[in-house]
């Protein structure tokens, strides 16, 4: 091939590989195991599986009925409607959730709230409650309350879950939202109508 040939087949794959590498920069972060609270010695700590990596986590001392963060609206609590259902292992300590997949086609943003007994240790080291932002289009997952040293940390069971929600729905409905496998398709369609317009 010479080099000019060479020069315009290059130019021909940057436009289908730019188009392919910014479908990708747009993609919603993954969905992962996310904790939230402080990995200091004696600290409790929620995990949410899955979470929105690098989402929003909040962890404090008290009940969250009593004061939450502003911006949230609590739209379920203790699975008292169809939103939220839930389970919990018989020490209260972690289960599972789902969710009523037609709310991301309502709601921006979704959040787990959780309230722990705290047996009296109200410490500011040791929060029971916490808030961890779920990851769009996940309906269901697990969670469980851990410590970072059980001699120091009092880990009692769950005492109230939540759902929160934040923003109507602007964004991307889940369903449209293109999967890696997608884009890369998108990508070698790409090159192969620019190829065949240049040949």
């Amino acid at each position: 091939m010479s080099t000019l040939r060479l020069r315009r087949f290059t130019k021909i794959l940057a436009i289908p590989a730019a188009i392919t590498l910014s479908m990708f920069a747009v993609q919603p972060a993954l969905a992962s195991p996310v904790s939230c609270g402080n990995t200091s010695l004696g600290i409790r700590i929620v995990t949410v599986d899955p979470g929105l990596v690098g989402g929003y986590c909040y962890a404090t001392n008290g009940n969250l009925d009593l004061s939450f963060p502003s911006g949230l609206d609590l739209i379920s609590k203790n699975g008292n409607n169809s939103l939220l259902t839930y389970s919990q292992a018989s020490d209260g300590l972690s289960g599972s959730f789902s969710l009523d997949g037609s709310l991301w086609s309502s709601y921006e943003h979704l959040y787990l709230g959780f309230h722990f007994g705290n047996a009296g240790d109200t410490s500011a080291s040791n929060p029971d409650s916490f808030i961890v932002e779920l990851a769009r289009a996940n309906i269901s997952g697990t969670w469980a309350l851990t410590g970072t040293d059980l001699n120091l940390v009092k880990l009692n069971a769950l005492s109230n879950i939540y759902l929160f929600k934040q923003g109507d729905n602007v964004g991307i409905p889940p369903s449209e939202i293109p999967e890696p496998k997608t884009l890369g398709l998108v990508g070698l369609a790409l090159l192969a109508a620019a190829l065949k317009r240049k040949k």
